[in-house]
């Protein structure tokens, strides 16, 4: 086994290590301590002798350079190449000159980039107009790009949401919301469901489970509207117990008739879910006691 090893010696410590043939030509070193080492000076086997001193041509100067920059290193600094360059030594050199924009309109100076001033901006003519807001009344100045609507308030009101409600908005299509969604999304229905929660403590009547809790209706909110909003006709339940309700979603209702279409109609099991018919969805209406 040792016949088939090679000696070689180390370029940092000078010792002897023992190596494989296949290894011989690429390990330099004897161990991970002397490769991780820099090689500085003479140890580094590509060392010419370190410095050289040189003159500069200019101020006479001697000055410090490597062995590969030799060759190409004629002056000590910058400004003595400068010096070299221009004709006459007692010029000094010419600052950068900055460019200056102006104004199309005026001749003032501006910002790059820009071709009027803020004082003659086209925006400032023809495109600006007094406006006054319709809700509070405030006049302003405000400029317009071409083409674009004029806002009928000021920035104040348009970002209060209630000047945006109804037939104020200019997405309105009529009033399509149907009357259950705007009883569930009133002020009204989450304060009648907070009280509810909080007269059971956040807790189901039933099986005393807390979080995920609905406001269950012990009459069902359909057939009931004028005790919708009651709190003694409100409960708290978990999902499970809400679910196992007889009134849950449709169950116990396939005797009552709704009006889809303009036509009354027997009550499907599916009542109050979206319903697939041919490639439309449409969703059952109101029931009729």
């Amino acid at each position: 086994m040792e016949s088939n090893l090679s000696k070689k010696r180390c370029l940092r410590c000078k010792k002897t290590f023992v190596t494989k043939p296949s290894h011989y030509d690429r390990r330099k070193y004897c161990s991970y301590s002397c490769a991780g080492k820099k090689l500085v000076g003479k140890d580094n086997p590509n060392w010419r002798g370190g410095f050289i001193s040189l003159t500069c041509r200019v101020c006479s100067i001697s000055f410090l350079r490597i062995p590969a920059k030799a060759k190409n290193s004629k002056f000590c600094s910058n400004e003595c190449r400068w010096n070299k360059k221009r004709k006459n030594k007692s010029i000094p050199k010419t600052p950068r000159i900055k460019k200056i924009y102006r104004c199309a309109s005026c001749q003032g100076e501006i910002l790059k980039g820009r071709r009027y001033c803020k004082t003659h901006s086209p925006c400032n003519g023809e495109h600006t107009k007094n406006l006054v807001c319709e809700i509070c009344g405030m006049k302003r100045r405000q400029s317009i790009a071409k083409d674009r609507k004029v806002p009928r308030m000021c920035r104040k009101c348009s970002n209060r949401s209630e000047n945006w409600l109804g037939e104020k908005n200019p997405n309105w299509k009529g009033g399509i919301t149907t009357e259950n969604k705007k009883i569930r999304a009133s002020d009204e229905y989450k304060e009648w469901r907070r009280q509810v929660f909080e007269r059971d403590q956040y807790q189901c009547v039933n099986c005393g489970k807390k979080g995920n809790l609905h406001a269950d209706h012990i009459r069902p909110f359909a057939t009931h509207k004028d005790i919708r909003l009651d709190i003694n006709n409100g409960r708290t339940l978990c999902i499970p117990c809400h679910k196992a309700t007889p009134s849950y979603l449709t169950r116990g209702k396939n005797k009552e008739t709704i009006v889809r279409r303009g036509k009354t109609v027997r009550s499907p099991s599916c009542m109050g879910r979206k319903v697939h018919e041919g490639r439309r969805k449409i969703h059952l209406g109101q029931i009729v006691g």
